[in-house]
């Protein structure tokens, strides 16, 4: 799909107009409208995104044995809109750009582990807007090069089933709700809400699971370390 001074309207029309991609999605000018369509990515290898200002999706599946590689931002907007389901090494592969989540909901995942990685610098992805939950199914491991920020709440699935190897921050107007993820060794999980904030689910064992493995206070916030009980 290359998008160059033209419009791409995905229509209203109910189950119509999905796009299964094969090859890279380049929009270099031009607008557009993803309409509450789905866009699977379909191939084998790596697929590119890359979009002048960044690109939105309604909903965004990568299947198969696709990795799904950006050269710009991507946002997700609607609610349930992103979907691993490829059997690669990488899913996604943030190369260095931002993801973001707006429309939260559930992150599904297929049987077996997907990774969301950066094979370029560090990759952002951001939790924003809405509630995100990852879906049990399979399990999610972020790469070290990536840097998961909330500003809403993450619960990162039942049964341990996420793993930062990055870091965890945690903006303000973010917290971990009902499940926390496991923090393998030499991640990190940040505090950078400004003003008070109370430790909760993000850090609340002492070994296994919620267990952090480093911790940094920054951005002038207070560490309330007794607020959980």
């Amino acid at each position: 799909v290359n998008i160059n001074g033209g419009t791409l309207n995905l229509g209203s029309s109910t189950g119509a107009s999905n796009i299964t991609l094969y090859g890279n999605w380049t929009r270099t000018s031009g607008t557009f409208i993803p309409n509450n369509k789905y866009v699977y990515f379909g191939g084998s290898g790596i697929q590119t995104i890359n979009s002048t200002g960044g690109e939105t999706f309604s909903y965004l599946v990568v299947q198969n044995n696709s990795t799904v590689q950006l050269l710009s931002a991507v946002n997700v907007i609607n609610s349930n809109g992103l979907s691993l389901q490829s059997s690669a090494a990488n899913n996604i592969d943030l190369n260095g750009q931002t993801m973001t989540l707006t429309g939260g909901g559930n992150l599904s995942l297929s049987s077996g582990n997907r990774t969301i990685g950066s094979s370029s610098g560090t990759g952002i992805f951001n939790v924003t807007t809405s509630d995100l939950t990852i879906s049990n199914g399979g399990t999610l491991t972020f790469a070290s090069s990536v840097e998961v920020q909330i500003s809403k709440g993450f619960d990162c699935g039942t049964g341990n089933i996420s793993t930062i190897n990055g870091s965890l921050i945690i903006n303000n107007g973010g917290f971990i709700s009902n499940n926390a993820p496991i923090y393998a060794t030499n991640s990190l999980l940040k505090y950078n809400t400004t003003g008070v904030y109370g430790r909760n689910l993000e850090w609340n064992a002492t070994t296994g699971a919620s267990y952090p493995y480093h911790v940094q206070i920054s951005n002038n916030t207070t560490l309330n370390l007794g607020a959980y009980v």
